[in-house]
């Protein structure tokens, strides 16, 4: 089973168990996506005021970009 597969499968698990829709967007990287067929996380060119996003993913994308950020690292020669 790869990467994808397992991911729509924890979304479907999560959605199930929160008895909502589940998220049918391959873009979103959230496993715990509650903004069901509608989710526009990830999509290039949606305005972010305007786009459909629940809190969970809210909150997976603020803490992949705090770990993106911290295993980043610049190395500077002198």
């Amino acid at each position: 089973m790869s990467t994808r597969d397992d991911l729509c499968a924890l979304k479907r698990a999560h959605a199930l168990a929160a008895r909502v829709e589940p998220c049918a967007n391959a873009r979103c990287g959230c496993a715990t996506c509650e903004c069901g067929p509608a989710c526009e996380c990830g999509i290039p060119g949606v305005d972010d005021a305007t786009r459909v996003t629940c809190e969970p993913c809210v909150a997976f994308v603020k803490e992949r970009m705090k770990t993106t950020t911290t295993t980043t690292t610049t190395t500077t020669t002198t």
